[in-house]
């Protein structure tokens, strides 16, 4: 034991040492991700309500990510953006806030991309040849229980955090609000229709 002091003194011991608090750090900082947004407007931090959508889900909350990874500039940008704020709403979640990337050049991902009704986009690429087309996948598949919900196209990074929230709160909702049924209990569903459709 004296030995193992006698030499943690010593001068020899400071670059082991230093290796070993640099892992001990870089383990907990991974653990413990924090992301601090130095802008003054708050653009890439959740806002309150957003983070409560999601702070308490009892439900899987299961987002799949349909975007090719070799998009235009202006959209590798909102791709970017996105995987950024679904990485906030995983942080402010629980473990019932999950997120799959799609690997779209895997023919199953294409498959199921289909399935969900994600279909590609027809994106203009401007080269020193001139203009190209190329067609990209760019959308989300949500789903919540049975209720599924598709995000399809994303253009652009404007308002896209209150259309997540605004679509998780919905989903959640409305199976909250079918779950507080009670047994035997029945649901009124009143149905209108214009004279025409009647006819």
């Amino acid at each position: 034991m004296k030995k193992i002091l006698d030499w943690i003194k010593s001068p020899k011991s400071d670059i082991v040492l230093f290796i070993i608090g640099l892992v001990l750090l870089n383990f907990v900082g991974y653990k413990s991700f924090k992301r601090i947004d130095l802008t003054s407007s708050n653009n890439y931090s959740l806002s309150k309500a957003s983070k409560e959508v999601v702070k308490n889900l009892k439900d899987p909350l299961i987002v799949n990510v349909f975007f090719d990874e070799d998009l235009p500039a202006n959209y590798s940008q909102v791709y970017k953006y996105l995987k950024d704020l679904l990485e906030e709403y995983k942080s402010a979640g629980n473990k019932n806030f999950i997120v799959n990337y799609m690997d779209m050049s895997k023919s199953e991902n294409i498959d199921s991309a289909t399935k969900f009704g994600i279909r590609k986009v027809q994106d203009s690429v401007y080269n020193n040849n001139g203009v190209s087309v190329k067609l990209d996948y760019r959308g989300i598949a949500i789903t919540f229980g049975n209720d599924v919900e598709i995000i399809d196209p994303i253009e652009s990074t404007g308002g896209l955090e209150y259309t997540l929230t605004s679509t998780f709160n919905r989903m959640i909702s409305s199976v909250d609000m079918l779950s507080s049924l009670k047994a035997g209990e029945k649901i009124k569903v009143a149905i209108y229709m214009s004279e025409s459709l009647y006819k």
